[in-house]
């Protein structure tokens, strides 16, 4: 049985495929559908950046990520008066995602099969394929 679905979306257009596919699995299991949103710490490399502009940035990627779920929440509220727990974190997407869904037991992950592919993600590895190979729940890999 599915009780706890967590679903990891950013704010790319395949997110809309895996939210409406936790969605259905939400309303079918009758389960409570978490939804995380991870803002991916800022490289800087051999540049400098004023602190402050920094912290402004982060600021406008975190107000991007708590709008992405503010939508996702209402459309699951107006479709099948669904309500959603919304989570906005910092840091690595799969250290995140695996956390989250560690701490609040989750039965199932859904994810994206966006990113990378061919030889980078031979050397680089990718989001979903780490999630997948160490996720403690079972993960659904939506295209």
């Amino acid at each position: 049985m599915i009780s706890k679905i967590l679903a990891a979306v950013d704010t790319t257009k395949s997110s809309d495929a895996v939210f409406d596919a936790a969605l259905q699995l939400a309303k079918t299991s009758c389960g409570k559908l978490l939804v995380i949103h991870v803002i991916k710490p800022l490289t800087t490399g051999v540049y400098y950046y004023d602190t402050a502009i920094t912290e402004e940035f982060l600021d406008v990627l975190e107000e991007e990520g708590r709008t992405l779920l503010s939508r996702y929440a209402d459309k699951a509220r107006e479709l099948y008066g669904i309500e959603i727990e919304p989570i906005v974190e910092h840091g690595s997407p799969v250290e995140a995602i695996l956390k989250t869904a560690t701490i609040r037991k989750v039965d199932l992950i859904i994810i994206g099969s966006r990113g990378i592919r061919g030889v980078r993600q031979f050397f680089i590895g990718s989001i979903p394929n780490s999630i997948v190979h160490q996720a403690g729940a079972p993960v659904l890999v939506v295209r």
